[in-house]
């Protein structure tokens, strides 16, 4: 993951989705979050690898620090949520209860979590006033797939398998 740069990749593709609305550079860090956790199936991972990264780029571009570690430090818990989860499967395991369940609950929390996270940094955004990027484009957007498709699959490639 660290080799291929997977974090940086997936920050660039969720910042060319939702990084020109207000709070949108929070909303990438949280949506990067989701994917890597997807990936990862645990919180310190997700944290370390799109803290580490997101962190520094949200106080230099101005949001607070308290606010800046609160909604990474939220949103790394979506790796325990997110399917594959190590710890689902390790309650799965000790419970009897069947592992694709137990990720089949988890998609809609976390998604809905997600959601919650990006509409809390869009309104802290718009009171605190923040700067935005502009819009680049479609063009942009379809960049940042093609460079990340590999990390945006991965999640898939990992549940299937």
């Amino acid at each position: 993951m660290g080799k291929g740069k997977i974090s940086e990749k997936l920050i660039n593709f969720a910042n060319a989705l939702v990084g020109y609305l207000p709070g949108g550079l929070a909303m990438a860090g949280t949506t990067a979050c989701g994917l890597f956790g997807a990936i990862s199936g645990a919180a310190t991972p997700t944290l370390v690898a799109i803290g580490g990264v997101m962190f520094p780029s949200l106080v230099k571009s101005g949001y607070k620090k308290r606010f800046s570690i609160g909604i990474i430090t939220s949103s790394a818990i979506l790796g325990i949520i997110i399917p594959p989860s190590i710890p689902m499967i390790f309650y799965a395991m000790l419970s009897d209860v069947s592992v694709g369940k137990m990720f089949a609950a988890g998609f809609i929390p976390g998604i809905i979590l997600i959601i919650i996270w990006c509409i809390y940094s869009a309104i802290h955004a718009r009171r605190s006033r923040y700067q935005r990027i502009s819009f680049k484009g479609f063009r942009f957007i379809l960049f940042s797939i093609k460079d990340g498709i590999w990390a945006l699959v991965l999640p898939l490639i990992i549940f299937v398998g």
